[in-house]
């Protein structure tokens, strides 16, 4: 049986569109079918993350702002880093820029189709090919390689925790933001039932800025619930006659590693990206660099011939060590704001960068473990 397309991409996210950028850098031929559920992408995202040197070359021009200042605080104390090394600095891609390159790439070429209000419903193995089928589609689609972005139902289950954030892009008339330094956790503080919550606050100017709430909680939190503290805590912050809200962004991640799904009806050339695919810092929620770093080398199977890797994106040292960081908040989520402020308080800049990038070396790498509270960690083993 011929296949309609070489590879089939079932969700049109970041995961996914990064994969098809890394192949369209290689100038692969390969013929791409990309099938979205949704009528349209969603540009209401903002990724972050340090240091440009690890990103795709073609990526490096979509970088909005960096920054070599970052902060965390609670209400008592204020800790800042302001890296020296230009390597290490704090970059921000806006959704729409990255998915307007996207679409620039997707027109040039003539191997890449997208296929919007397609849910797939189904996937089968026949013969040496993988079987799509979706709705609103008469006929099967065969492919040779299948990468799925999908989450599992269950994945936001009780008993782990989750980052559920809201926020918006705000425009004042005056200049009311410090544009050279982000406040990557502000105002942290623990919540009657036990959930972390803090201000994210993204200055791309001193007129602009990105205002977001953020929770790390057991259970996912309504977004209009978390809305209306976004607008609380702007009302207490700002003059509101001066802002005009712009766009506004929400998400859930769940802060716990899923392993890529390489199920054995479907075989090796199937497998799951994005959060279905482990690429999350489950600590922090950083996710960009990680994908990239994945898209690159599945890219290489692809064009290849090969099978997927079952190769994780985040090798196992940092999943460790995350997954030990967070036992110990879900043990007492009350340490949470000193533990956070500790890394930035106890460390250097490039020592926290290396290890966000997870390109730390072994004396950086106990740098951090120094930094935090023994007990803590004890109880958590």
């Amino acid at each position: 049986m011929k296949a309609a397309y070489d590879l089939s991409c079932i969700g049109i996210g970041m995961a996914n569109a990064s994969l098809v950028l890394a192949l369209n850098d290689i100038k692969s031929q390969r013929k791409i079918g990309m099938f979205e559920a949704e009528d349209s992408f969603d540009i209401a995202r903002t990724w972050c993350f340090w240091g440009k040197e690890h990103l795709p070359n073609y990526l490096k021009p979509l970088i909005s702002k960096s920054w070599s200042k970052w902060q965390v605080s609670d209400e008592i104390d204020t800790f800042q880093h302001n890296s020296k090394n230009p390597k290490q600095h704090y970059h921000c891609i806006k959704g729409a820029d990255f998915y307007q390159f996207f679409m620039e790439q997707c027109h040039k070429s003539k191997h890449i189709e997208l296929h919007f209000s397609k849910p797939v419903t189904d996937v089968q193995k026949r013969d040496k090919s993988l079987i799509l089928n979706t709705e609103h589609m008469a006929t099967s689609i065969t492919s040779n390689y299948i990468v799925d972005s999908r989450l599992d139902k269950h994945v936001n289950a009780k008993g782990n925790l989750f980052q559920c954030f809201v926020g918006v892009w705000l425009e004042s008339s005056t200049a009311l933001f410090d544009s050279s330094c982000v406040g990557l956790m502000e105002q942290m503080t623990v919540t009657n039932d036990g959930a972390l919550r803090f201000v994210y606050i993204l200055p791309i100017d001193d007129h602009r800025a990105l205002y977001e709430v953020t929770y790390f909680s057991q259970s996912v939190l309504p977004f209009n619930i978390i809305k209306q503290e976004v607008n609380a805590k702007i009302a207490e912050r700002f003059d509101l006659k001066k802002l005009r809200a712009l766009t506004w962004e929400r998400g859930v991640i769940p802060m716990h590693t899923m392993k890529p799904q390489n199920h054995l009806k479907f075989g090796q050339f199937y497998t799951r990206n994005g959060i279905a695919g482990g690429h999350v810092r489950t600590s922090s929620g950083y996710t960009f660099l990680p994908t990239q770093r994945w898209a690159k080398e599945a890219a290489y199977q692809i064009n290849t011939g090969q099978p997927f890797a079952q190769k994780m994106p985040i090798s196992i040292r940092y999943r460790l060590m995350d997954r030990l960081f967070l036992r110990a908040l879900k043990n007492n989520m009350l340490i949470a704001p000193n533990l956070f402020k500790l890394l930035i308080q106890r460390t250097s800049p490039d020592c926290f960068t290396q290890f966000m990038t997870e390109s730390a070396s072994f004396k950086d790498l106990t740098n951090i473990i120094l930094a935090m509270p023994k007990r803590a960690f004890l109880r958590a083993l």
